[in-house]
């Protein structure tokens, strides 16, 4: 059973086969070309509308800074009174590698000492996978389990790729 779990999380993470990652400028032509079920088009339009909430949020400048040395942090409410974060760095990485971590759920916990455990439970598509995630507990914070729904994608012709993580029940 163990070993059946680990090729099942392996086939789920393996994207050796993707070797560059384009803009998609039309995802309804894409839905179509592609074949996406109803319940694909769903998550991935959910998926875009919280990534271009988020980018008109991160254009705000009402965020205040909260320095760091290795890592540029701001933090702000959000209109839905809810602490917001974003966290930003330059790293000395190919893209296809930084997509390929963010996609691999299992590797979440070796750049993230706050996880206890992580699992890729479905590949929605090619971007977007459905991941289990526990984390540890915090001085006083219980552990949390959540399940999260994350859609890598470019919004630009640029080498920049936005990770959107969205907390599901």
């Amino acid at each position: 059973m163990q070993e059946e779990e680990e090729q099942v999380e392996e086939d789920l993470n393996d994207t050796s086969d993707v070797t560059e990652v384009h803009l998609v400028e039309d995802w309804p032509k894409r839905f179509q070309q592609a074949s996406y079920s109803q319940e694909q088009q769903r998550v991935i339009t959910l998926a875009i509308s919280k990534r271009d909430e988020w980018l008109r949020i991160n254009k705000m400048t009402d965020w205040t800074n909260q320095e760091t040395s290795e890592i540029t942090v701001d933090y702000r409410i959000s209109e839905r009174g809810t602490n917001t974060m974003r966290a930003s760095r330059v790293l000395p990485y190919k893209v296809m590698d930084v997509f390929r971590t963010l996609n691999a759920g299992y590797l979440r916990q070796q750049f993230d000492v706050n996880i206890s455990k992580t699992q890729t439970l479905q590949r929605i598509c090619c971007n977007c996978t459905l991941i289990y995630q526990a984390s540890k507990k915090i001085m006083i914070v219980s552990p949390r389990d959540f399940v999260l729904i994350n859609f890598v994608t470019k919004v630009s012709s640029s080498n920049h790729l936005y990770s959107t993580l969205m907390v599901t029940f």
